[in-house]
């Protein structure tokens, strides 16, 4: 005596919240850290449910009683759900199909001694004259210019060097060399103790770096476009649900 063929249409019609516990992902459970194609398409359960039907329904199910192949389908459905929306995710992520580079290169490296960069331009100048006379005999002049300087990242000005004409001649004095008084600018954070500093550097590197031709690329994007996530589901569904017998 051979068993009685019951397919899942039949079950269906005694039952049609039988696959009601069955849901498709939705936008809303996907994670929010991660740039995804604009609209993101919405899925349906009731189109999902059509589908399996149409393709599945003139099979054997493992189970026949309505209640418990139910209750299976929503625990299944339940601890399988996550991945589904994983899966579905990968279909959803935006990038250029045809670079295999895409990201940023931050390079960090220490500057020291004469690598650093030091603008020196003296903006601005400073003249002090102080004249001397003693009766009708003698007339001494000392006058002073002050050149200032800025650093290449600051405001803030510093004493480079100064003219000085007084009764010794002419001269120029300085404290500090052109780069050391604009590294020494208030308000310049480049400039440490050492005498060292950070530089960081930040640049965006895409396109196709050669690794695989532009072509093979498409290839691969087609692949990517025909994953479907109801197909996926409704095979999943057969192989956990349907006796794959014919």
């Amino acid at each position: 005596m051979s068993a009685v063929w019951t397919p899942l249409i039949a079950i269906y019609n005694q039952d049609p919240s039988l696959l009601d516990g069955l849901h498709v992902p939705t936008a809303a459970e996907l994670p929010a850290d991660i740039e995804y194609i604009d609209p993101i398409p919405e899925l349906s359960d009731a189109d999902l449910r059509n589908e399996l039907l149409f393709e599945l329904g003139e099979l054997q199910p493992v189970y026949s009683d309505p209640k418990v192949l139910k209750q299976m389908v929503e625990l299944w459905s339940r601890i399988s759900h996550s991945n589904f929306v994983l899966l579905w995710q990968t279909a959803l992520y935006k990038y250029n199909p045809i670079w295999n580079k895409d990201g940023t290169y931050t390079e960090t490296r220490e500057l020291t001694g004469n690598e650093l960069a030091v603008g020196s331009n003296a903006v601005n100048t400073t003249v002090s004259t102080d004249t001397t006379t003693s009766g009708s005999e003698s007339t001494t002049t000392d006058e002073t210019v002050t050149h200032d300087v800025t650093g290449y990242d600051t405001n803030s000005m510093s004493p480079a060097y100064d003219d000085v004409t007084d009764g010794e001649g002419s001269r120029t004095t300085s404290g500090t060399t052109n780069e050391e008084s604009a590294l020494l600018s208030q308000g310049n954070s480049r400039m440490n103790t050492d005498n060292t500093e950070e530089e960081t550097i930040t640049r965006k590197e895409q396109g196709n770096i050669g690794v695989t031709t532009t072509q093979a690329m498409i290839k691969e994007q087609r692949e990517i476009v025909t994953f479907n996530i109801y197909t996926y589901i409704i095979e999943a569904f057969k192989k956990r649900f349907i006796l794959q017998v014919y």
